[in-house]
C-alpha cells in the first residue's frame, strides 16, 4: 500500500493519509481540551457533526443512512464522555 502511494505520487499521499489523521486528532485533541478545562462550551465542538446531519436533512431533504447516523451517534458519546 505505501508502495503504492509512493508511486502515485506526493499530492496523492496528502490526500489518502494526512487530512484523515488530522481530522482524527482534531476531534481527538478537542474532547481532551474540553474534558480538562471543564468548559460547558466544549460540546459545540463534538455537535458539529449532529448538526450538519440535521442541517442536510432539514434543508436539503437528504435521507439520513445509517452511516451518517454515525457522526450525531459518536457525537453523543462524546457528550456524554464531556459531561
Amino acid at each position: 500500500m505505501i508502495a503504492l502511494l509512493l508511486a502515485l505520487g506526493s499530492s496523492l499521499m496528502v490526500e489518502l493519509l494526512l487530512w484523515p489523521v488530522l481530522g482524527a486528532s482534531f476531534g481527538v485533541a478537542a474532547l481532551a481540551w474540553g474534558a480538562a478545562s471543564g468548559v460547558a462550551s466544549a460540546a459545540a465542538f463534538v455537535l458539529l457533526p449532529a448538526g450538519t446531519v440535521l442541517l442536510a436533512r432539514g434543508v436539503l431533504a437528504e435521507r439520513i443512512h445509517r452511516g451518517r447516523l454515525a457522526g450525531p451517534g459518536t457525537a453523543a458519546v462524546s457528550l456524554l464522555a464531556l459531561s
